[in-house]
């Protein structure tokens, strides 16, 4: 399970990487957590790609609390109850510039960060969901798949990066399933990089789900 990841300040990069207008703006979350409100990607009707900004926990129909789904295996993602709805009609990409897991037991378990090796910004496909009542944020989830060989010295799942035609086809409303599932694979191992985190690199501010920053 992806439950922390983080987005630098990386403009313009982040905006060329996702075809965004140049006006769009990003500040920095150096760490996000489970039901922080988060920027995500999304494909316009006229082909174009807008950001807003969801609260990081699929909620399903009439749900308005809790933490939600942080989390969808992409291997069942079009077939359960859950996230079905979502994946067939509302597929987003969440932008980061690193993920973190953890690895040990006890005492010995310590969080590790995943990134590319020339730190270009990161694509989870991810799902969408709109709010059960209209003062609450849309909410949604990361895909997740099984490790390439640099996840897996540390965990049995990592997220789904997608690469660039890779993000094209996500937010295509017209993809065929089989093509959608295709893309949801491991990262290439040998693109990535991995290092020892500090435990603080990890820790949300404090302040509440919302502190980590906004989108304007």
């Amino acid at each position: 399970m992806c439950a922390r990841y983080s987005l630098r300040p990386v403009m313009p990069r982040l905006l060329e990487w996702f075809d965004l207008d140049p006006e769009t703006e990003f500040e920095a979350q150096p760490v996000v957590a489970p039901t922080n409100v988060v920027p995500v990607v999304l494909a316009r009707a006229d082909g174009t790609r807008g950001v807003r900004r969801f609260r990081w926990g699929l909620l399903g129909p009439g749900e308005s609390g809790g933490t939600g789904h942080i989390n969808a295996r992409s291997e069942t993602v079009f077939e359960k109850p859950s996230f079905r709805e979502s994946a067939q009609r509302r597929r987003c990409l969440m932008p980061a510039t690193a993920f973190f897991e953890w690895g040990g037991e006890g005492k010995a378990r310590r969080p590790y960060r995943f990134e590319w090796s020339d730190r270009a910004p990161l694509a989870f496909a991810a799902i969408w969901s709109p709010p059960a009542a209209v003062e609450l944020p849309a909410t949604c989830c990361l895909l997740t798949t099984d490790p390439n060989a640099l996840v897996a010295r540390i965990h049995d799942r990592m997220p789904v990066i997608l690469d660039r035609d890779a993000c094209a086809i996500w937010l295509d409303p017209d993809a065929p399933r089989p093509l959608l599932e295709a893309v949801c694979r491991a990262a290439d191992p040998e693109r990535m990089a991995m290092a020892e985190a500090t435990r603080e690199e990890t820790l949300p501010p404090r302040g509440g789900p919302d502190v980590q920053g906004s989108l304007f």
